[in-house]
């Protein structure tokens, strides 16, 4: 296994790295945004020179694009990054690692969730019921069924026909194949990946204090994350709907995404939540807000129905000293050893659960860091170093020579 401070003992620093993503905080807040934006600034205070390649909002995605592809490899002749870095695909080209290593430019990819073998990225069906697996005829029915995805109409022509599904499936794989490195951020998607992975686990883009004691009250329970069905925020109310009257409050804050091109997931959510006393749903906070939010509740709910990979929110849960209850499934469990595992769905054993803190009354468990953002970012320099010296270096190559 390789470990932070084998990164830490790196050779020479990159100069220039590209990195690929599907969206870019403030414009996007999602982990992944949030986590790409820490890094770049950690590498830049290192000395590293990091520029940013976003969709162009023209492509479909997912498919060759012969606009976006030489508008990339115009960028990658232009930049002349000594590495290329990719975080997400969706939106871009698949065949865009193919021009990364055509270029002769080594090749990095952190899996941040499912892409790469599920269109979707979450591993699970319109219906937020968990997929045991891509397979071509499977996900051409997920993707189109009856109801068309009106907010994803390249998707509908990617995956119209099993043939199409499997052409994807071939491209991503192409993808992976051709990393020089790919970094999985937990176990639990490691076990998915269909290539070798390095661990990587992933830090707090900024650091969450431990959340003081409460006062003695009635118990405040909290989801936070997108208010979307394979997140499991209907599970947490129905839980919490069959608790006593009067046995607390839940919050459940955050954005409202369309979902699947269903705009009544969150306005069946809202109104079954009216009929729910102590429920209220809360938009989403902002990152410098988090901290402030979570000391102002008790619980954290992560009722999850899909395998998460490492999502913020248990980061910052476990480094607060939330009391958790977690779905046990995907990377959770990893992530927050301390927490109540309970099974994705079940809405009686999320309630029980959910009646036992209620006995317990307010209370914090010890706060568990993660790995840091700066110790983080040298690990991944680490990395850099070691491939750019197998290689020789970005000198060796023709016409890529330092001006």
């Amino acid at each position: 296994m390789v470990t932070l401070a084998d990164g830490c003992r790196a050779g020479r620093v990159p100069a220039r790295v590209l990195m690929v993503a599907h969206a870019a905080w403030p414009d996007s807040v999602g982990g992944t945004e949030l986590y790409l934006h820490a890094l770049t600034l950690a590498l830049t205070r290192m000395g590293v020179d990091v520029a940013l390649h976003l969709p162009s909002g023209r492509g479909r995605g997912e498919t060759a694009d012969r606009s976006a592809e030489a508008a990339f490899s115009a960028r990658l002749r232009a930049e002349r990054p000594e590495l290329v870095h990719i975080h997400h695909l969706s939106g871009h080209p698949a065949t865009l690692p193919e021009l990364v290593v055509r270029e002769g430019i080594p090749l990095f990819i952190t899996l941040h969730d499912h892409h790469y073998w599920c269109s979707r990225g979450q591993l699970a069906d319109r219906d937020a019921r968990p997929c045991p697996g891509p397979e071509p005829t499977r996900c051409a029915r997920c993707v189109v069924p009856g109801q068309p995805l009106a907010s994803r109409p390249w998707m509908r022509a990617l995956l119209a026909r099993p043939a199409r599904a499997e052409r994807r499936a071939t491209l991503m794989m192409s993808a992976l194949k051709q990393a020089d490195e790919v970094f999985a951020p937990s176990r639990a998607i490691a076990a998915r990946a269909p290539v070798a992975t390095t661990p990587c686990p992933l830090p707090l883009p900024r650091p969450v204090g431990v959340a003081p004691v409460s006062e003695p009250g009635p118990l405040r329970f909290l989801f936070l994350g997108s208010l979307i069905p394979t997140k499991g925020p209907q599970v947490a109310l129905e839980a919490f709907a069959r608790l006593p009257a009067w046995s607390g409050q839940l919050d459940l804050v955050g954005p409202a995404p369309l979902w699947q091109g269903r705009p009544d997931a969150v306005a069946r959510l809202r109104r079954r939540a009216a009929e729910v006393p102590g429920v209220r749903v809360l938009p989403g906070v902002p990152p410098e807000a988090v901290c402030e939010t979570l000391a102002a509740h008790d619980v954290l709910l992560l009722p999850s129905l899909w395998e998460e990979n490492s999502p913020l929110v248990a980061l910052e849960g476990r480094s607060a000293g939330m009391v958790a209850l977690i779905s046990a499934i995907g990377g959770l469990p990893e992530l927050m050893p301390q927490a109540v595992k309970l099974p994705p769905g079940d809405v009686n054993a999320w309630a029980d659960a959910m009646a036992g803190e209620v006995r317990r009354g307010r209370r914090r468990v010890p706060s568990l860091a993660p790995v840091g953002l700066d110790e983080h970012a040298k690990w991944l320099c680490g990395r850099y170093a070691e491939r750019l010296a197998a290689r020789g270096g970005p000198r060796g190559r023709v016409g890529w020579e330092k001006e």
